[in-house]
């Protein structure tokens, strides 16, 4: 019981703090009627070409099945086909199949180095790596160098063993192709003493289309595969420990005064732009930003259409209606209201960067790009001052 009402608590508490972060993320806007109006249209217009878009796939797919059926009805009712014909064909289709399943392991190995969930065998390739148990006393610098590079030991073998592992399956796929082109030249060359391509092609097209919509099933299940991983990633405690295969920011450290949250927005790298962060922005900068633009944009086309080979006169009228549409758009881009999803986004983000700019400040650390310009160092201001002198 005690067990069972602290677990109320607890519930209790989250839901009283995300009320309270969606009154501070989300406060609500009045809009006029028409704005709504609008939004309302929007909405049925959304849904009607999500209705149309999978009413017509439906209709694709069930005229795909009618010729499918019809194309192997042809085939089997033909004269020309034997026993060897007809195993020739099986034999294609098979080979197909085999092929297919290599492409979806390998899919399914992509969306885990995506998802950041590594099957366990490249995990457990950590064991064989002798850990760190030596550490230099009163030298930090030389303990964190060591321990970067056990770090970068342990993620280099685990990006060869993912290349290698990659590398079978493309080399799968092409034996497969092989055995394919092969046995069609077989049965092409059963066809060719009847001088019938017909047939041969509707054999072909039929074996293309069955293996196409197989591909198509497997893609489709990739989404549900792909839920399942994450899921199956949030769950897990061993992965917190783990050292993964994507690039991170380079530490140097002795610990990281990071949180999960605010390390894996580091590891987006410099050139990560942040998603909507004009919309989160108070009116007045908003403003700003738009006349800045709306200048910087209007006066590099005005310059260009009345210079050399255009000469337009600046007294042109089209120079004004230009800069009322510019203005236009403009306002409709940045005041135009976001989502839920993608204002929570949005704050988010910028919290979890201030929350970084002021662990950087309080800790006296420096960040700075990496000479290969793909990450960021990370390191103590007073080190890294020593080091440049």
């Amino acid at each position: 019981m005690e067990n069972n009402k602290k677990q109320l608590n607890h519930c209790q508490f989250e839901l009283t703090k995300q009320e309270e972060q969606f009154q501070t993320f989300c406060p609500m806007i009045e809009i006029s009627f028409e704005q709504m109006e609008q939004r309302l249209k929007e909405l049925v217009d959304r849904e009607r070409k999500y209705l149309s878009k999978r009413n017509n796939d439906k209709l694709i797919k069930f005229k795909d099945d009618i010729s499918e059926k019809q194309r192997l009805t042809t085939i089997s009712t033909s004269a020309l086909m034997n026993n060897e014909e007809n195993e020739y064909i099986n034999r294609l289709i098979t080979i197909r199949e085999k092929q297919a399943e290599i492409w979806k392991k390998q899919l399914m190995l992509e969306i885990r180095i995506y998802c950041k969930f590594l099957p366990l065998n490249l995990d457990h390739l950590e064991d064989f790596i002798a850990s760190i148990d030596y550490s230099p006393l009163n030298n930090n610098q030389k303990a964190i160098e060591i321990k970067n590079k056990h770090y970068k030991i342990i993620q280099e073998a685990k990006r060869q063993w993912l290349n290698y592992f990659l590398n079978i399956y493309e080399i799968k796929i092409q034996e497969y192709e092989q055995q394919y082109q092969n046995e069609f030249i077989k049965l092409r060359s059963l066809f060719s003493n009847n001088n019938d391509t017909t047939m041969l092609n509707n054999i072909k097209e039929y074996i293309n289309n069955r293996i196409n919509r197989l591909k198509k099933d497997i893609y489709d299940k990739m989404a549900s595969f792909r839920r399942i991983i994450l899921q199956n990633r949030q769950r897990s405690s061993s992965t917190k420990n783990v050292i993964g295969v994507s690039p991170e920011p380079y530490l140097d450290l002795i610990s990281n005064p990071f949180n999960k949250r605010q390390w894996n927005y580091l590891s987006f790298g410099p050139s990560y732009i942040r998603v909507n962060q004009s919309a989160i922005r108070p009116k007045c900068q908003q403003e700003t930003e738009i006349k800045n633009q709306h200048k910087d944009i209007y006066s590099k086309v005005e310059n260009h259409l009345t210079g050399h080979p255009h000469l337009i006169p600046r007294n042109n009228p089209i120079f004004k209606q230009y800069s009322d549409h510019l203005l236009d758009y403009l306002n409709q881009s940045y005041f135009t209201p976001l989502s839920y999803k993608d204002q929570l986004i949005s704050r988010e983000q910028a919290q979890i960067l201030g929350s970084i700019r002021r662990i950087i400040q309080n800790m006296n650390l420096i960040i700075r790009v990496t000479d290969k310009g793909n990450n960021f160092y990370i390191g103590s201001a007073i080190e890294f001052e020593k080091k440049a002198q």
